[in-house]
């Protein structure tokens, strides 16, 4: 599902796009490209510009999978927010915003 998300969000991601943004190596990339264009959800295609280059799209039902779990996450965050005082939630963005800078520098 990552590599799904990466493809909806990023327009004619490459298989390079993909393995900078996840940290994981492009042999582990295209072992995931080779299920996912198995199962119909993304299509290849070479750059007209450079033959090497390989973009990724998503197909119909790669679009349709990328919107069902972008939904399930924001009704995942919303239950889970629900619940909580402003005073929680902000302690919880804060958290979050920390985790999400980690991350970031890893990269």
């Amino acid at each position: 599902m990552h590599t799904i998300d990466v493809i909806g969000t990023t327009p004619n991601a490459t298989p390079s796009d993909i393995s900078r943004e996840l940290m994981v190596t492009l042999g582990t990339v295209t072992t995931s490209l080779n299920n996912l264009e198995r199962k119909g959800y993304i299509e290849r295609r070479r750059s007209e510009v450079d033959r090497r280059v390989v973009h990724l799209n998503l197909t119909k039902n790669g679009r349709l999978l990328y919107r069902l779990h972008k939904r399930f996450h924001n009704r995942m965050v919303m239950q889970v927010v629900d619940g909580m005082s402003p005073e929680e939630r902000q302690v919880m963005q804060k958290g979050l915003q920390n985790l999400y800078s980690f991350l970031e520098d890893l990269k």
